[in-house]
């Protein structure tokens, strides 16, 4: 599944915003706040495949689903950008014991390594639990959960370590509504004509 948008024009400090009203499509929307003046910039979100990211995998972490967010959009463009997303609360159960509402978080890929993004869980519905995230930038993305196993220290006490905070510590790489998304799109403060596009 794959929506794609057109912004003809965004004026320095405006924000944008992508709205997506997909369900099959995690995300619920994207924004980003110009550095500079842009024109024509389009903004493609697609669902990854497994397959897709073979050669990338992360480990101890239970992965609901991979975005690609494909824009020529660098960090050097962008003043701010964030992320709203929601996960079923089905899938959430079938992981089983040990996987909480406030253990889902969105990951992003970058140089090689998957990177923890600071993840708010602001809301949730009968169906859905709602999230969002700051970004540096955007490109591939993962929305996860992951357990907390017990660990027993030392001193005899039980600690839970979530398995993120365990590939920070072994690599040094990772950082770390309930409204429904409305149709795909504005910008804040600018006149520009808007192109949307399904696929």
């Amino acid at each position: 599944s794959r929506v794609s948008q057109l912004f003809t024009a965004v004026k320095q400090g405006d924000t944008a915003i992508m709205k997506i009203n997909r369900s099959s499509i995690s995300f619920t929307k994207l924004r980003f706040t110009a550095a500079s003046s842009l024109s024509n910039i389009n903004v493609d979100v697609q669902i990854v495949n497994e397959s897709g990211i073979a050669d990338r995998p992360l480990p101890d972490l239970r992965a609901y689903q991979y975005l690609s967010v494909t824009t020529k959009l660098t960090f050097l463009d962008i003043a701010a950008a964030g992320v709203e997303f929601r996960v079923p609360k089905t899938w959430l159960l079938e992981q089983g014991q040990g996987f909480s509402p406030r253990q889902v978080f969105l990951f992003r890929y970058s140089a090689g390594s998957w990177d923890r993004m600071e993840t708010v869980l602001f809301g949730e519905d009968s169906s859905y639990y709602y999230y969002s995230a700051e970004l540096p930038a955007f490109s591939l993305f993962a929305v996860v959960a992951e357990a907390v196993p017990e660990q027993v220290t030392a001193a005899g006490r039980t600690v839970s370590v979530p398995a993120s905070q365990k590939l920070v510590n072994e690599s040094m790489n990772v950082s770390q509504p309930a409204v429904q998304p409305e149709r795909p799109s504005i910008i804040s403060g600018s006149n520009a004509r808007l192109a949307v596009a399904f696929a």
